[in-house]
């Protein structure tokens, strides 16, 4: 089946999208087009059935640029190199790293924000959020993620990053149609007293994958590197 992903997402409808791509992003296509797809053998993957998927017909990527409303929130699209420092990729990892627009959202400390974000799938594509939360900040994010009838690959990773006594409440909800599949990322990293309230409601999609980080990194938890995984 991997193949078939490699004929659709060629290196010319990479160098489409991104003429001039950036180290890491080129480096992410190469490992994209090289693997195989993952297996149930791995840890990581053991809960996934992979049979389900079908990639025959799926259209090829298209930039995603997401709607949103924001109160007190400070907007940024950048490169995704910026935004992780992933060095070992699966395929679909990779595939988000390859064809992904990132966004950095910002709250400045001490302020209160609200963030609606809104996705309309309409081909396949990628999206890297990077959420960034100062001190003693608050933020409300709200995001959706809908899609037409086409047979669509999405890949998403939105990474958390909250400052001391920051508190945000998120909320996720996914209503793509029966021919999309999903392979989706979060990672939380909470400093001293920081506080993640979330909430994921998949409700869509022939295949939906969410994997889930948290990263404790205040004082007294020197070695907690990764308090939980998800699936």
């Amino acid at each position: 089946m991997h193949e078939i992903l490699e004929d659709v997402f060629t290196k010319q409808e990479f160098h489409k999208l991104f003429p001039n791509p950036s180290p890491d992003r080129a480096k992410a296509f190469t490992a994209f087009q090289k693997l195989a797809l993952p297996s149930s053998s791995q840890e990581e993957w053991k809960y996934t059935d992979l049979t389900q998927t079908q990639f025959e017909n799926t259209t090829t990527a298209k930039k995603i640029v997401p709607k949103t409303t924001q109160e007190n929130v400070l907007i940024q699209e950048t490169d995704i190199a910026n935004n992780t420092n992933t060095t070992e990729f699966d395929k679909f990892s990779a595939y988000t790293h390859a064809f992904a627009n990132a966004f950095v959202y910002r709250v400045p400390a001490g302020k209160k924000a609200r963030l609606h974000s809104l996705v309309q799938l309409k081909s396949s594509g990628a999206l890297v959020h990077e959420i960034i939360v100062e001190e003693n900040a608050q933020l409300d994010f709200f995001e959706e993620y809908q899609s037409n009838d086409a047979n669509a690959l999405f890949g998403q990773k939105t990474v958390f990053r909250l400052a001391p006594d920051a508190v945000v409440n998120y909320y996720s909800i996914q209503r793509f149609s029966l021919n999309t599949q999903s392979f989706v990322e979060k990672e939380f990293h909470l400093s001293e007293n920081a506080v993640v309230n979330s909430t994921h409601v998949d409700s869509g999609a022939r295949l939906s994958r969410t994997y889930i980080q948290q990263f404790f990194e205040g004082n007294g938890c020197p070695d907690c590197d990764q308090g939980y995984h998800g699936r």
